[in-house]
C-alpha cells in the first residue's frame, strides 16, 4: 500500500485551491484544484484564468490544461490579448510551437474597431498578432465575408469571398459577389475605416493574406 501511494503521488500533485501556478511564461489562477502532472503539464479541472506573458494574452475558461512552450487546451474560453481583441469560444487548442491556436465556435469577437462579430470558427496566431475567422458577420461596422483576417499590427481587416461592407456613417461601402472577391478595411485612423478594393491591394499583401486563409482551413 505504501508503495502504491508513493507511485500515485509521483504521477500527479494536487495543490491547494486558489494558489497561482507559475510556469515560465504562464501564470495560472485556478477556480478550484490544480494538478501538476508527471510530464510537468498543469490541469485546472474547474477552470481558471491563465495569463501567457510571453505571447501577450489571457484565457478565462471552465477547464484548462497546458504545458509551457508546448500546448494549451481550454473549454468555454474567453480570450483577451494585448491588442485589445476579445474572443468568446467553445474551446481552444493552441500548439505553441507552431503558433496556431484553433478556436472552435460559434464564437464572438470584438476589438477597438469591430463589435458584434460572430464566426463559425477561427485560428489565432498570438505571436504574429493575426486572427483568421470563417463565415463571418459583424454589426459595427456592418460586414460579412466567407473568411476574414484580422491583422492587429497593420490595423486592418482583410475580407475574402462574397463580402459586403458598410461603415457606421454609410460613407464607405463595398461588396464582392464571388468566392474570390476581396477587400481590406483599414483602421489606421481610429473611427474612420477606409475600404481598399482588391485592385489597390499590393500583390505581396494579398498573397500573404490568402496564404494565411489557406493554412487555416
Amino acid at each position: 500500500m505504501k508503495r502504491l501511494l508513493t507511485i500515485l503521488s509521483s504521477l500527479a500533485l494536487t495543490s491547494t485551491i486558489g494558489l497561482a501556478v507559475i510556469q515560465a511564461g504562464f501564470v495560472a489562477q485556478p477556480y478550484g484544484d490544480q494538478i501538476v502532472n508527471a510530464d510537468s503539464s498543469v490541469t485546472l479541472p474547474q477552470g481558471g484564468v491563465l495569463r501567457d506573458n510571453k505571447r501577450g494574452y489571457s484565457i478565462d475558461a471552465t477547464f484548462i490544461q497546458y504545458l509551457d512552450n508546448d500546448y494549451l487546451k481550454a473549454t468555454n474560453a474567453k480570450i483577451k490579448n494585448n491588442s485589445g481583441q476579445s474572443i468568446n469560444s467553445k474551446s481552444v487548442d493552441y500548439n505553441i510551437k507552431t503558433d496556431r491556436m484553433a478556436i472552435a465556435g460559434p464564437l464572438e469577437f470584438s476589438d477597438a474597431n469591430v463589435s458584434g462579430l460572430r464566426a463559425a470558427r477561427a485560428v489565432a496566431m498570438p505571436q504574429s498578432q493575426k486572427t483568421i475567422a470563417f463565415n463571418v458577420t459583424a454589426a459595427v461596422p456592418v460586414f460579412r465575408a466567407n473568411a476574414v483576417v484580422f491583422d492587429a499590427a497593420r490595423k486592418e481587416v482583410f475580407l475574402y469571398g462574397n463580402y459586403e461592407f458598410s461603415s457606421k456613417d454609410g460613407k464607405q461601402k463595398g461588396s464582392g459577389g464571388t468566392a474570390s472577391s476581396s477587400a481590406i478595411i483599414n483602421f489606421a485612423v481610429s473611427g474612420s475605416p477606409k475600404i481598399i478594393s482588391s485592385r489597390a491591394i499590393p500583390a505581396g499583401v494579398l498573397g500573404a493574406y490568402l496564404a494565411l486563409i489557406e493554412q487555416s482551413k
